[in-house]
């Protein structure tokens, strides 16, 4: 909660957990850096090296991009389920038999929004805010 997580994370509503224990998969990410990092400076000096990990400092690191958005914007990003503050479309859309389908275009704008056209062309759907 202190690194911004619990603010960014869930829907409009209230706040949702992360599907999986990102503060501890990303703290044993950068541990297992730092133990490769030590490693290599002990075959290079012959030294060894302490070493510290932190769950709130890795995810103080994974929140630099919603502080960047406030720092340009001034507003404070918002929990926003599946959808995404920057890219859109992004996010789950009922098409016309009720199915849900999740849309995240990955790839350079132009060749999403035709991705995006091609695909949209005689669906019916509607943003469902998932």
């Amino acid at each position: 909660a202190e690194s911004g997580l619990a603010m960014v994370t869930g829907h409009p509503a209230g706040p949702g957990r992360v599907g999986v224990s990102v503060c501890d998969v990303g703290c044993g990410m950068y541990a297992h850096a730092a133990v490769l990092e030590a490693l290599l400076e002990r075959g290079r000096t012959g030294r060894g090296q302490g070493l510290k990990a932190s769950l709130f400092d890795a995810m103080a690191d994974w929140m630099t991009v919603p502080l960047l958005q406030y720092e340009a914007s001034g507003r404070s990003p918002q929990r926003m389920g599946l959808m995404h503050p920057t890219i859109s479309p992004y996010g789950a859309f009922a098409v016309a038999d009720g199915t849900a389908w999740r849309f995240a275009p990955s790839s350079g704008k132009r060749r999403y929004q035709a991705q995006w056209s091609s695909k949209a062309r005689g669906i019916c759907w509607h943003n469902s805010r998932g």
